[in-house]
This record gives structure tokens, C-alpha cells and sequence, in this order.
């Protein structure tokens, strides 16, 4: 294995999809035209240590990375003035060369946990991995290295690293030399840093500020959950949908320009699936989806479907947590149920049905993304999925939001991101650049396994990695298709799935009136530990259970720095045990008080699950 090869495995270790990206980006980098660096050469400094003298590619000019006499001690000085706050948990490096500066910032802050270098140059990245070993880099830290000159494209892998650590601890660091080299991109960067940054912000604040709300509606929907369908059940013989076009319709400003075509649908065995938002747009212009999508917890989204006879409703699909109102608003025979990370549920799984598992959703895109990905169908074809605000409006005309409306009227900070044309930028809000970055991450995944995805939109944002095409072209390169119309597909598995709800009615009950004795138990558990000073004895199924499913709607009761670090750990899903334990001192009683206000809550949900049996 070559000392490349070996360094590109460590990465692979914090981020295997980073890694992987990184692998391809320096395959061959003397082929690409957009590195800044033509030429580069590795000599020995004065000092017998490595340096790097480079000619940049548009002035043609040479000039050196790092010193000719002694790069160590160059980048050692510039550490050193940067007195840099001992609460810095991770630092970010843009321009990397031959890692001098990252070496020695490891030195400084031996402590650090996380180290990011961004370089523009695939070429001086290759260098420096095939020169020197990043084994004291990456021990006892998380390591991350990307290469581009796409600022924008980087932010999946910037807000991947971003998430670990607590905001306001990760500082960036300029390798002036690589700067002057690309100047703009790394200026780029610093702009996608800190959009990256607001877009984490906005989700834990909303993650943060909905739990409560969330875990009510939870409670509320185990009944219409347990009785409605489990995506799994279209995963069987007659109710695949594996190899059907999915056409997933959101409620952007461009959806006016091609839905009437959404009609052609049926005839290439097409499955229409769209956003709650923009059902009713749909419905009166004479567009039936087989699939309608909700994942919003607020009652609000109530009025999306007023106003639509209920013959006229086709299948929804959400989570447990999505408002009850609007799930209450169809009948058990046109539910379906997915679950996200919801450990409540989980616990509680089989007993409540084999419910398709899909990623923890930012949008209800992504959410209907993964289901039909999940369902197998080929390929994805996005339409409304905007995701910026080409027309001075954030919704599709005719469509009934709960927030939007004019871009003008927004309070918010928009960024630019690159149009869906590739002609100049669009803007956007920075949580839609974000969302605009998990689309691009989902779909690397896609692609990498033959799955074809194609932007039908024809207006707002770029999104890397799908096909950009009319919504006419997309139709009329899919062959015709003799298929039972999907929406009689989705019908049908419902109503089979419904008919068979009083068994697993009467399992789940049961199981969830238990739920609510260990709640109680594990409460008492609690208290003694955390009464006896001795939290490392509680064992892991206590400390899961309550944590996580009480943790989240605990946390605005909690130390902000904790609650927010723990937060973040609960969506990447790697809460140590540790942290748990932490937690546990930290919330004291009110974790254990927690615990004894949602056992009658699960034993009223029990008794109206067994209730509709009868």
C-alpha cells in the first residue's frame, strides 16, 4: 500500500464519504484545468526540512509555499501570534500545502478534537499525502481534508465537520501563501463556513424548540400509526414500486412553469409524490399524486388539505411526529407511516408494525426522496424543488404556505448559491443551502449505485449530481409502461395494510402500557443513582431510553452548552456513554420527573390503541 493510499484509509476512518470524494478529487489532478497550481515541486529547505515551490496558473508566476529556509519554524511563528482562545475545540485550515501549518497548530493544541485543511489545489494535496504520513495529524482527533474550487460544493463536508463540535469553538486559520493563490475561493469558503454554520444553528434551535412539541404528537399519532401502513408493505410483490420513475413535487416558484405534464405520469408507470404544501395546487388543476407527504409537526399544515373532498385525497405518507391535525384529516386506510430516529419507537418496534426506516429528514424533499428511493424506484425526477428564489417569491403562485411569501418580506440573511442553469447565482436562505448540500450528499450515494436523478425544476438552484433536464425531456425519455396506476397501488396495500391493524393493535398496546412501567422504574433508578453520587452504574438501556427519548424535550431545561452539545451527538447519532452520564448529572430530577410525566401519557395512548380494536 502506497503512503497515499495509507493516509486516504486513516481519513476514511472519521469520513469515509469525504475520503472517498477526496480519493477521486486526486486521482488526476495535472488534468484539471481549475487548480490553481500548474506546477509544483517539493525541495528541501535550508533547514532539511520540505517545502514547496509551485507557478500559479494564471499569472504563470513561481513563487515558494512555504520557506526556503525553515517552514517549521515559519509556521510555528504564525501559531504562535495567533493567541488563539483556549476554549477552541477545532480549527479549520484553509490553504494546506504540505501541512506545515496544521503540524504545528497539533503542536500548540495537542488537545484539539477536530482539524479540518481545505486546499484549492488537488495537486499540492497529492504532494503532501504522498510525502508525509498523517498518523500524528490524526491521532485523537477527527481529521478532515477536502479539495476543490467549488466553495459551495464543500459545504456538505464542512457542515459534516461543523456538527461535532459546540458552536462558537472552531476557529479559521489562513495559509496566506495558498490564499494569494485563490483568493476568491477561499473567500468562498469562509462564506460557506459561516453558512453552514447558521443552517446548524437553525436546525438545532428548531430541533430544540419542537421536541416537546414533537414527542406530543408522537403520542397522539401511536394509535392512527399502529393502524395505518408501514412503508415496508410496498416493498412486496404487489405493491412494488422498485424500477417506477418517482416524480417528487415540492412547492417552489418554478412548479407553475411544467405541473400540467405531471399528468403524463401514468403513462411511463410514473409515481407522483408530492409536498403537502402544494396538494391542493395540484388537485385543482386536475393532478392526482398516488403519494402525499407531510413531516411538519405545527397544526397549521392543517389547512393545506381543507377544502379537498375526501375521495379526492390520495395516500399520506409521514412520521410520528408529523401534526396530528392534518394526520387526523385522512382516513386509516390512506396512512402510511415511516419512521425516522425516534427511539421511543424503536423501542417499541415490531410490536408496531414493520415501518420503513428512513434518514432524519431536514425537508419533506428529502423525505420523500428516501422514501421512493427506498421503494426502489428508478429513476428520481425532482419538479418544484427550487430550493432558492429565482422569481422574487419563495412559493410556487397559488401555493399556501405557512411561512414565505415575498423574498423581500423575509427576515432573514440570504446568501447566493449557483443557479439550476449553471448561468450566475440565485439567492437563497442559508438553511436552504444546507438542505441544497444534503440533497447533493444523498444523491452521490444514489448515483455511486446506479440510480439515475434528474432536476426537473427548470429554475432555482443548482443541485450537483443530478441531471438537469425539462420536465418534457425527462417524461419523453422514459419508455411508455403498461402498470397499474400507482395510486392504486398505494390504495390498495393500505387497505390491506389497515385490515390486519387489530392484531397488531392489540401486540402494541400491550407493549406500550410495559413502555410505561420501565419509564417508571428506570425513574426510581435514576433518583437513587444520581441521590448516591455514583451515575456511572446507570446501565445502558436506562440511559438510552431516557436520554434520548426525554432528552430532547428536556434540553431547554438544561445547561445551554450541554443541551446543545447533546443535541447535536442525538442527530448524528453517536451520543457516548459519556455524554449520557453527564446528562444524567446534569438534569438531575427533571430527567427522572420526565420520565413519570410521559408514563400516563403512554398509558392513555395504550388504552386508545386497544379502544380501536373494538
Amino acid at each position: 500500500m502506497s503512503r497515499l493510499q495509507a493516509n486516504l484509509q486513516k481519513l476514511a476512518g472519521y469520513d469515509p464519504a469525504a475520503a472517498a470524494a477526496l480519493a477521486v478529487a486526486l486521482e488526476a489532478p495535472e488534468a484539471d484545468p481549475s487548480d490553481p497550481v500548474a506546477e509544483a515541486s517539493v525541495k528541501r529547505a535550508r533547514s532539511g526540512a520540505l517545502s514547496l515551490e509551485v507557478r500559479a496558473r494564471e499569472s504563470g508566476q513561481g513563487m515558494w509555499l512555504h520557506s526556503r529556509f525553515d517552514p517549521v519554524r515559519e509556521a510555528d511563528q504564525q501559531v504562535q501570534s495567533l493567541a488563539m482562545d483556549p476554549e477552541v475545540e477545532a480549527v479549520i485550515v484553509l490553504g494546506g500545502g504540505l501541512l506545515h501549518l496544521a503540524d504545528s497548530l497539533v503542536r500548540a493544541r495537542p488537545d484539539l478534537a477536530g482539524l479540518m485543511v481545505v486546499d484549492a489545489s488537488a495537486r499540492v494535496t497529492r504532494l503532501a499525502l504522498e510525502r508525509r504520513d498523517l498518523g500524528s495529524l490524526c491521532e485523537g482527533r477527527v481529521v478532515s481534508l477536502c479539495v476543490g474550487t467549488d466553495a459551495q460544493a464543500l459545504i456538505p463536508q464542512l457542515q459534516s465537520f461543523l456538527e461535532r463540535f459546540v458552536e462558537g469553538r472552531v476557529t479559521v486559520v489562513l495559509h496566506s501563501a495558498s490564499w494569494g493563490l485563490a483568493q476568491d475561493f477561499y473567500q468562498g469558503v469562509e462564506g460557506a463556513i459561516r453558512s453552514a454554520i447558521q443552517a446548524i444553528s437553525i436546525g438545532l434551535e428548531s430541533h430544540r424548540t419542537l421536541a416537546r412539541l414533537e414527542q406530543t404528537n408522537l403520542l397522539a399519532n401511536l394509535c392512527a400509526y399502529v393502524r395505518g401502513a408501514g412503508g415496508n408493505a410496498l416493498l412486496g410483490a404487489e405493491g412494488s414500486l422498485a424500477g417506477r420513475p418517482a416524480f417528487l413535487v415540492g412547492a417552489g416558484p418554478s412548479l407553475a412553469k411544467n405541473m400540467h405534464l405531471l399528468s403524463q405520469a401514468e403513462s411511463v408507470g410514473g409515481v407522483v409524490i408530492c409536498d403537502a404544501t402544494c396538494l391542493r395546487l395540484l388537485v385543482s388543476e386536475g393532478i392526482r399524486p398516488a403519494l402525499v407527504c407531510a413531516i411538519d409537526p405545527l397544526e397549521v399544515t392543517r389547512s393545506y388539505v381543507q377544502g379537498i373532498e375526501a375521495d379526492r385525497l390520495p395516500v399520506l405518507a409521514a412520521i410520528a411526529s408529523t401534526a396530528p391535525a392534518l394526520v387526523g384529516a385522512f382516513p386509516d386506510q390512506r396512512r402510511l407511516f415511516a419512521r425516522s430516529h425516534q427511539v421511543l419507537l424503536s423501542a417499541l418496534e415490531p410490536d408496531l408494525g414493520a415501518h420503513l426506516a428512513v434518514e432524519p429528514a431536514d425537508t419533506v424533499g428529502h423525505f420523500m426522496f428516501d422514501l421512493a428511493h427506498g421503494w426502489g424506484c428508478d429513476p428520481l425526477v425532482l419538479v418544484g424543488q427550487d430550493l432558492a428564489f429565482s422569481d422574487g417569491r419563495t412559493h410556487g403562485a397559488g401555493v399556501d404556505s405557512a411561512w414565505g411569501g415575498r423574498v423581500e418580506d423575509l427576515k432573514v440573511e440570504l446568501v447566493d448559491v449557483p443557479r439550476f442553469d449553471g448561468e450566475g447565482n440565485v439567492p437563497t436562505t442559508p438553511n436552504f443551502a444546507a438542505n441544497i448540500a444534503s440533497y447533493e450528499q444523498r444523491i452521490v450515494r444514489l448515483v455511486s449505485a446506479g440510480v439515475a436523478v434528474l432536476n426537473a425544476t427548470e429554475g432555482g438552484a443548482l443541485i450537483r449530481g443530478a441531471e438537469s433536464c425539462g420536465l418534457e425531456q425527462a417524461l419523453g425519455r422514459l419508455p411508455a409502461a403498461d402498470l397499474d396506476p400507482a395510486a392504486a397501488v398505494m390504495h390498495r396495500v393500505c387497505q390491506q395494510e389497515t385490515s390486519s391493524a387489530g392484531a397488531r393493535a392489540s401486540r402494541a398496546g400491550d407493549r406500550v402500557d410495559s413502555l410505561a412501567d420501565c419509564l417508571e422504574a428506570w425513574a426510581g433508578r435514576v433518583d437513587r443513582v444520581v441521590a448516591e453520587g455514583a451515575a456511572g452504574r446507570l446501565d445502558d438501556q436506562a440511559g438510552t431510553l431516557l436520554l434520548e427519548v426525554l432528552g430532547a424535550g428536556l434540553v431547554e431545561d438544561a445547561l445551554p452548552g450541554l443541551g446543545i452539545r447533546y443535541i447535536r451527538h442525538l442527530r448524528r447519532k453517536d451520543v457516548s456513554r459519556e455524554l449520557k452520564l453527564e446528562a444524567v448529572e446534569a438534569l438531575g430530577p427533571g430527567l427522572s420527573e420526565a420520565a413519570r410525566d410521559l408514563a400516563p401519557r403512554l398509558r392513555e395512548a395504550a388504552q386508545s390503541i386497544i379502544a380501536s380494536i373494538g
